[in-house]
């Protein structure tokens, strides 16, 4: 046990004296895209939230491999949790993440991947005791860039993403030509409508003058 000053508000200590001989702990994280360097001297650990980076390669039900690249919103919100159940908190949340992504990916075909990546990406990393049982939050997922990992794959992705893209481009044009057209429409209709009640107005004045030529 140590002393030291402690949380007014919840009565946990939060600064405290290091006693004689007694020594920091510190913990070795791995870094890089895709946690290959596990040399991250860590000994004061920063509680704020922020973003880490990831890279990693998965198939897709039709057996194209794709490579993700993409980042995490996390935080470590219990530190005593992290310190008992992992020596590597940045490691085991893309580990874990990993695997979700990859088995989610696994199960649709690269079209549906390229039309869902996002809500998959969500799904990987929501309602997860996984990191909660470490101490850690993860509060957001997201994909920022995928490539096949083979040239010639990743040449037809880009083909179809071409593709799509000038179908979406058509769709728009096609729907601004209906809106002026309907737009011409309305006004013709209009205009119709318009000469009508003119023609009625018109004929009623013409008989009031008759009538009152008559009378006259």
């Amino acid at each position: 046990k140590h002393t030291g000053y402690g949380d007014g508000r919840g009565g946990t200590e939060r600064a405290f004296f290091v006693p004689p001989e007694w020594e920091v702990v510190s913990l070795r994280w791995s870094r890089g895209r895709r946690r290959e360097h596990r040399d991250l001297i860590i000994d004061c650990f920063d509680c704020r939230p922020q973003y880490m980076s990831f890279e990693f390669n998965t198939r897709t039900a039709d057996n194209v491999e794709l490579v993700l690249e993409g980042t995490f919103f996390w935080e470590v919100v219990d530190i005593p949790k992290m310190l008992q159940f992992t020596s590597d908190a940045p490691g085991d949340v893309c580990a874990h993440a990993r695997s979700s992504f990859i088995s989610l990916v696994s199960k649709v075909t690269l079209r549906e991947f390229m039309d869902t990546f996002n809500d998959l990406a969500s799904r990987a990393s929501s309602n997860d005791s996984f990191y909660e049982n470490r101490g850690i939050a993860v509060h957001s997922l997201e994909v920022t860039h995928y490539a096949c990992a083979d040239a010639s794959t990743s040449a037809i992705l880009e083909q179809i993403i071409m593709e799509t893209t000038n179908r979406m481009n058509r769709l728009s044009k096609q729907a601004s030509e209906n809106e002026v057209a309907l737009s011409q429409i309305q006004g013709k209709i209009a205009q119709a409508q318009g000469r009508a009640e003119l023609d009625k107005i018109e004929q009623t004045q013409g008989v009031e003058s008759a009538e009152s030529a008559g009378v006259a």
